[in-house]
């Protein structure tokens, strides 16, 4: 036993424990952490240990008495020089000296793009061309991103519900205000969010909606800044305008904290439509049109869809802020003044179905001039909480326009009649809405809105001068539409819910009408409409939170009583009785919607649903009202009711890293109704009326969209298709006719970048329309090229070249085409623009358009060729 014992400890003996301790400072006696301290020995490490915060440390061993190596301490820091010790005692302290270190050059360079859950975030730069200039610029470039001609934006082919800039959304629905005066280099990223939920008490309900929200960089945060523009070019008169000058001057200044924000604006010019579009609302969280307008629309004559036909004056004044007033609250305030004015000229031919299903033709020639004011005034209160909502948006909007409409008919080469055409209109809206919603923890949720609204014409006044007769006509109307609504949602289950949605609408409406030529025809009728509303719904939600599907039964009286407070005249002036229309039935309008998630970036949806809706008051309007110098429209006299069924589904698949999304949708919609719309020529004058009669119409529609980045090229591809089909009846005379009808759209857009001096810009839509009456078919295609070629000599320096080609075939061919060019210069704080436009300085532009029963050839003067030098300074 004793001779084991010796045995096992002999090893032990032959080793020693090695413990050393201390101190690490630098040449001033400051300590000195986060030193590694090695102890080594032939060339091995054999224990290690860190300084703590006072410099301190202890490292030990277990060393082999018997080796001849002496052991060493290792000191080593990054920004210090190493230093070694030998160790000759328990104790060792070093001083450390501080070491220079030369970094190499690193370039570090952000993803374009981040995904997080729902939210996309692009870093703006990266998608940039040299030639962008402002936010909107940049936008276009966003894989999935589309920019309409009005400055709307959409994201895989559906319109943005929200619009942001660092998360407060100052602008609602006039969000072209940033878009056209926020520098692109100004801005760092943009969120796409998908699944947006712009109340967070609902943020577990599926939602289609999607928002943007603008991230900014941090020089331009927390203090003022702004922008000044100016301009002066010369531009030549078409056929019958006269050479003029043409200028324009806007002020823009911004200012974004993280606690408030105010974007203001004052421009004006005569330049195209400088400043008239900057206010516009994509939301359309406002009417612009009453009873009155909707009867009686202007004539400024329209548009072509290429070319500038308008000399115009626009101005705008625009004051915006939000104010930030705890974590969850703001305040914001949106005021604007807009002026617009302008003229143009044209001449069309309108060919229209007879009673004999004979074609009459007849040619115009138009100089109508519009004059427009609209003030509008928002201030919106919005509390948006985990568990409570609360919002109160009051609006007021007024509308002062001035129309005049000359107007040459030639009959059929008969002879020509000169008619004057005046419409003077002034037009009041108010409208107040209030959302109050919250959340309890067992998820019952709660809703309650109110909205009340005032849409007032006050005087709409209509003068018709031809043939030495004067016609007059003038309308006044008032509608008050009160709504109050409540609703709630009880979890049955963790995967059912019932929701018990309450409301109830009333409406006022009074209108009047007087129209004085040969005859006096008065329409004097008020009334009210109530609906109760009622739908009991069920929610399911599938354990796997991918299949969201929700069923209703909305069930409502509605009600309606009209009453004509002045008696109609009779030919013998005799007065008749005032009369009154009652109007009372039950409705039941089933609903479905079906949401189902395959994955972050996969997602289907399905809506079907029932519909009633009651036509308004203008249905009882009877005697006969002037809209234009040779149409005259009169209504049924009865209550109209529209009974529609409509199915929709639509499937978004989107690879975000591989830059791709696609969309592909189709409808399908039925549509009965108790009254047909009416057509009847008396020589040139046009009867547009309402019959008696049940009608049917149905349509079908299919879609895709798809887009494709190209990072490497700097190039964006865009592709869509839709086609659509379906048939309806019209009344020619009084001979119903059914109408059939198709339209096929194809569109390819490309925009690419090869190399760094060269961008190129193309577009194509094909279009091809159908419409079949008995015994006639019209047929119409068109096809527009759209491009533009920049070269970039150097990169702040932009030379381009753009046009615009449309054939169109109906009734023979059309051919136009446009070509512009501009030389821009990009300095830091300024950019300097010429811009010549219109080059072969073209004068006309001709196409043909038909719905289901006519046909309407344009012919629009074109705006001459123009030059123009514009600066935009950064202040």
């Amino acid at each position: 036993m004793r001779l084991l014992l010796l045995i096992f400890l002999l090893p032990l003996c032959a080793h020693a424990q090695v413990r050393v301790c201390g101190t690490c400072t630098d040449m001033e006696g400051a300590a000195v952490k986060d030193v590694i301290v090695k102890m080594m020995r032939g060339g091995k490490m054999i224990a290690f240990a860190h300084t703590d915060a006072e410099g301190r440390y202890c490292v030990s061993s277990e060393l082999r008495v018997e080796s001849s190596e002496s052991p060493t301490l290792l000191f080593s820091h990054i920004s210090y020089e190493s230093e070694e010790r030998t160790i000759t005692s328990s104790n060792v302290d070093v001083q450390l000296r501080r070491k220079d270190v030369a970094l190499e050059r690193v370039v570090v360079k952000a993803k374009p793009l981040r995904e997080r859950g729902d939210t996309l975030s692009y870093r703006l730069g990266a998608f940039l061309g040299k030639g962008d200039v402002t936010l909107e610029d940049g936008l276009k470039r966003l894989p999935g991103v589309d920019i309409s001609t009005e400055g709307g934006i959409s994201y895989m082919g559906k319109s943005i519900s929200q619009f942001n800039i660092e998360g407060l959304d100052l602008l609602g629905g006039k969000y072209n205000i940033a878009t056209q005066n926020l520098p692109a280099d100004y801005v760092t990223t943009v969120d796409i969010v998908r699944n947006h939920h712009s109340r967070r008490v609902e943020s577990d309900v599926p939602s289609d909606e999607v928002a943007i929200n603008i991230r900014l960089d941090k020089r331009v945060k927390f203090k003022p800044i702004g922008s000044e523009e100016m301009g002066a070019g010369y531009m030549q008169g078409g056929d019958r305008a006269a050479d003029r000058v043409v200028a324009m001057l806007g002020l823009t200044g911004m200012l974004f904290t993280d606690r408030f924000q105010t974007i203001c604006s004052l421009k004006g010019g005569n330049y195209k439509d400088y400043a008239s579009g900057e206010t516009r609302d994509h939301f359309n969280t406002l009417s612009s049109s009453t009873l009155s307008t909707r009867l009686f629309g202007n004539f400024d004559g329209g548009a072509p869809p290429q070319g500038d036909c308008k000399y115009q004056h626009n101005g705008v004044a625009s004051v915006n802020a939000i104010c930030k007033l705890d974590s969850v609250a703001t305040l914001k305030v949106n005021a604007d003044y807009n002026y617009h004015r302008s003229t143009h000229y044209s001449s069309h031919t309108s060919t229209y179905l007879a009673d004999d299903f004979n074609r009459v033709s007849i040619t115009e020639q138009h100089s109508p001039f519009t004059s427009k004011h609209t003030p509008t005034l928002s201030l919106d209160y919005r509390k948006n909480a985990d568990r409570v909502f609360l919002r109160n948006n009051l609006i007021i909007k007024g509308v002062f326009e001035r129309n005049e409409g000359d107007v040459m008919q030639m009959d059929n080469g008969q002879g020509t009649m000169y008619n004057g055409q005046y419409r003077r209109q002034t037009s009041l809206f108010v409208t107040n809405k209030l959302r109050w919603s919250t959340r309890s923890n067992k998820s019952v949720r709660r809703n309650i809105d109110a909205e009340v609204s005032l849409s007032r014409t006050p005087s709409l006044r209509m003068e018709f001068h031809g043939d030495g007769v004067v016609t007059t006509q003038s309308a006044q109307s008032t509608t008050v539409d009160i709504s109050v609504g409540t609703s709630f949602v009880f979890p049955l289950s963790s995967q059912w819910s019932i929701s018990l949605p309450l409301r109830i609408d009333a409406q006022y409406d009074y209108i009047e009408t007087e129209r004085v030529a040969d005859s006096h025809d008065v329409n004097h009728i008020n009334g009210w409409t109530l609906k109760p509303i009622a739908n009991l719904g069920f929610e399911y939600r599938s354990p796997n939170k991918r299949l969201f599907a929700t069923a209703g039964i909305g069930a409502t009286v509605i009600s309606s009583e009209f009453s004509r407070k002045l008696p109609a005249i009779t030919s013998n002036n005799r007065h008749l009785p005032a009369s009154s229309t009652t109007y009372t039935k039950p409705v039941v309008n089933p609903s479905l919607s079906i949401d189902y998630t395959f994955s972050p970036n996969s997602k289907l949806l399905l809506r079907s649903g029932y519909y009633t809706q009651l036509g308004d008051i203008t249905n009882l309007l009877t005697s006969p009202m002037q809209t234009d110098y040779r149409t005259v429209r009169t209504a049924s006299g009865i209550i109209g009711e529209t009974n529609s069924w409509t199915t929709s589904g639509e499937w978004k698949w989107q690879l975000p890293m591989s830059y791709f999304t696609l969309s592909l949708g189709a409808s399908h919609s039925k549509i009965k109704r108790n009254t047909i719309d009416s057509q009847t020529l008396q020589g040139t004058a046009v009867e547009h009326g309402v019959m008696q009669r049940d009608t049917r119409q149905q349509t079908t529609s299919l879609n895709l969209i798809t887009t494709k980045n190209l990072p490497s090229l700097f190039a964006k591809l865009r592709a869509e298709a839709r086609y659509t089909f379906g048939d309806g009846e019209w009344s020619v005379g009084s001979q119903p006719t059914k109408v059939e009808s198709d339209n096929l759209n194809l569109r390819g857009a490309l925009d690419i970048s090869p190399t760094s001096w060269l961008e190129i810009n193309y577009d194509i839509t094909y279009n091809k329309s159908r419409s079949k009456v008995p015994g006639y078919t019209n047929r119409a295609n068109s096809l527009t090229h759209s491009g533009a070629l920049h070269i970039f000599p150097i990169s702040t320096l932009d030379l381009s070249l753009d046009y615009d080609h449309v054939r169109h075939r109906n009734m023979g061919v059309h051919h136009m085409s446009l070509f512009n060019a501009a030389v821009q210069y990009k300095m830091k704080r300024c950019v300097l623009r010429l811009e010549l436009n219109n080059l072969l300085n073209q004068r006309h532009y001709a196409y043909t358009i038909f719905d289901g029963l006519n046909t309407y050839s344009y012919n629009y003067g074109i705006c001459g060729r123009n030059v123009m030098v514009k600066a935009t300074i950064r202040m």
